[in-house]
């Protein structure tokens, strides 16, 4: 895919930061009633984890930027199961270009209010067109575990067209035991998760994260052995 946008910077990215991970057990019917999953894609949803991310990128290939991101849980492509970001918003317009043309990633882009409260507490707002979309306030526990990708495997797996764009990012961090305090997503597109608990929460700072340039597919090809586990 070309992208002659000057915001355009080319796959693989290497980036460091802080962030938040909170992991969901979502029903398909609670899911399609609140319009969580594009009917696109409904078909194919095969359960599995969710996740709602909350990342503060603060170096690397691409300039700073914040990003919020719901994945629903595993999707369903021809023999094998992998996650999908169906809903995401991040803070630059190079974000925006760069991850819908190197990863099929369909960012939108926001304004972000992050600020911690002390060591062990952050309150996070964002804001689409001047209107709030999403709140949350969140508490961490000083203790620190290493955390790698290996250990909660998420690679991506995103329809662009009659193509399948492949994604498995690796990355690694120290985790703390977080919790959400409060959260409000009235206004925005992630659904009500303040209807639910989430299984667990994690901070995770500082973490390295990579993603390598995507491999293209035809739907429901073959994928390759990588993306059978």
């Amino acid at each position: 895919m070309s992208a002659p946008d000057a915001n355009f910077v080319p796959a693989p990215w290497q980036l460091r930061g802080e962030g938040f991970l909170f992991l969901y057990r979502l029903k398909k019917e609670w899911l399609t009633e609140h319009g969580a999953i594009p009917p696109s894609l409904t078909e194919r949803f095969a359960g599995g984890l969710g996740a709602l991310m909350l990342v503060d990128y603060q170096s690397g290939t691409a300039d700073p930027y914040r990003e919020l991101l719901f994945m629903p849980g595993k999707f369903r492509w021809g023999q094998v199961k992998k996650h999908c970001i169906t809903e995401i918003v991040v803070s630059t317009e190079q974000s925006v270009v760069s991850g819908r043309a190197n990863w099929a990633i369909p960012k939108r882009q926001a304004d972000f209010d992050w600020s911690a409260d002390g060591s062990r507490s952050t309150h996070i707002e964002v804001r689409e067109q001047g209107q709030k979309t999403f709140r949350a306030a969140i508490s961490h526990l000083p203790l620190p575990l290493p955390m790698h990708t290996a250990l909660l495997p998420m690679p991506l797996a995103q329809p662009d067209g009659d193509e399948l764009v492949l994604t498995p990012y690796s990355g690694r961090g120290i985790a703390w035991p977080a919790r959400l305090e409060s959260i409000s997503t009235e206004g925005g597109r992630i659904p009500p998760l303040e209807q639910l608990r989430p299984l667990t929460g994690f901070r995770v700072a500082p973490f390295t994260l990579r993603f390598p340039v995507a491999e293209r597919r035809a739907l429901d090809e073959p994928c390759p052995a990588l993306w059978e586990l």
